[in-house]
Formats: structure tokens, sequence, C-alpha cells
């Protein structure tokens, strides 16, 4: 009966510490408005993505080495930036404020910038890696690989209504 107790107890504090873990991560998803990404491939812009919670959706490029000179700005009905927030998580934001470079850069020089706005201040970070090494850390990859996701479709209607021009 005591074994039985205790197994219930500690399941209850193991429930307790991960509502407490969900609502810190909710509270990051909530805190900020807006958000850019801008990532530069030898002093070239490849990727520039803005999204705020109002709607405001600006995006050039795709990241590739293929540099688009458009840039293309927008309204969506449904926030997108609402679902990036998603990707917020305390790792990701122990990395804001941060400027990071990787020592070991193999290809062209890749600098990648990320801000997080509240209305009131702006959080940032900084990498710069090399077109063929590992990247940035797993956190900053994620964010960008989802806000690139959800632009997609959005930027490729717009591609297409240039083309047609």
């Amino acid at each position: 009966m005591n074994r039985i107790f205790i197994f219930i107890f500690v399941l209850s504090l193991f429930g307790c510490e991960q509502n407490k873990s969900q609502k810190a991560t909710n509270n990051l998803q909530k805190k900020y408005e807006a958000t850019t990404i801008e990532l530069n491939i030898d002093d070239e812009s490849s990727l520039v993505i803005l999204l705020h919670k109002d709607g405001t959706i600006n995006r050039k490029g795709d990241g590739t080495q293929e540099i688009d000179p458009n840039f293309y700005i927008g309204i969506q009905q449904d926030s997108i930036f609402t679902k990036l927030t998603k990707t917020i998580t305390p790792d990701f934001e122990s990395l804001l404020n941060g400027v990071y470079e990787d020592p070991d850069k193999k290809g062209k020089t890749c600098m990648l910038e990320i801000t997080l706005s509240d209305g009131k201040e702006t959080k940032g970070v900084r990498y710069t890696y090399g077109f063929e090494s590992m990247g940035p850390p797993k956190p900053i990859a994620d964010y960008v690989l989802k806000a690139i996701e959800l632009t997609d479709p959005w930027f490729k209607e717009q591609t297409k209504m240039t083309e047609t021009e």
C-alpha cells in the first residue's frame, strides 16, 4: 500500500513540474508580437522574413545561394506569427541576446540574425557559420525552418503573381 502511495505521489509531482514547464512555454509564446529573420550569404541577402501578430508578412528569398531581388509585402487574415511562436521554447529564448560564431566554418560565410519584439523591447541572436558547416543550434534552425514553412504558400503565391505580370 505504501509503495502505491509513493508511486502516485511521485507521478503527481512529475505532472506538476510538467504543467509549470508548459505554462512557461505558453507564456513565451504569448510574450512577443513581431519577429524578423535575415540570412546573408557572403554579404548578400538570401532570406528576409518579417512577421507581426497583426497579420503583416514580408518576405524576400528562400535561404538558398540563388539570390532573389524581389521583396514581397502583405497582410494575412490568419496570423502566421502566432503559429510560429509555438516553436519558441526556453532553449530558444536562452540563445537570445547572444552573438555566436562557428569556429570551423566551411564554405561561404552565412550570417543569420533573428529578432523578437514584445512592443517595448527587442531581443535578438546572431549566428555566423559556413554554408557547408552544421549551421546554427537546433532551436534556432527549427525556428527558421518553421518560418519558411509557414510563409512558403504565401511567398509562392506572390512570386507567381509577379511572373504573370
